[in-house]
């Protein structure tokens, strides 16, 4: 059987396998602009990572409770509210997402 902490290690070497093609592709800055260009990069990455992550909750969450849960007028309410909170944090992770692209690109030409 699964325990939580299982999980949490699933969780942490998914990520570490996921970040491991920056680890290794690194190189050692020369300036600051290239060390901010370092790590927009690996934020970049992350927030790839998550926004499937999150995509795929949503659509989790729309198959759970709008097709499998489909007699069940409380699961159908608290689906909704579940991803109507995945779609806004989809949302602000756009945003986040375009505001260091913005960033990125303006000021360090990267």
């Amino acid at each position: 059987m699964y325990t939580h902490h299982s999980h949490q290690i699933c969780a942490l070497t998914s990520i570490a396998l996921f970040a491991l093609p920056i680890l290794v592709h690194a190189q050692t800055p020369r300036d600051f602009a290239g060390l901010v260009g370092i790590f927009l990069e690996i934020i970049s990455t992350l927030v790839v990572f998550i926004f499937t992550l999150t995509v795929l909750w949503i659509v989790w969450t729309g198959i759970k409770t709008w097709i499998i849960s489909v007699g069940n007028d409380e699961e159908v309410k608290r689906g909704k509210k579940t991803f109507l909170a995945g779609f806004i944090a989809l949302v602000i992770m756009s945003g986040i997402w375009g505001i260091i692209e913005i960033l990125r690109y303006s000021f360090f030409g990267i």
